[in-house]
């Protein structure tokens, strides 16, 4: 089974991607 250390990066990088992705929509939007 995945470490609980492996599983928070790997949920930390699919929220940040999920921020980038907003962010950049938002910049694409002004």
């Amino acid at each position: 089974q995945p470490s609980d250390g492996s599983r928070l990066v790997s949920r930390a990088a699919w929220l940040a991607a999920a921020a980038g992705f907003q962010f950049v929509k938002r910049l694409d939007t002004y």
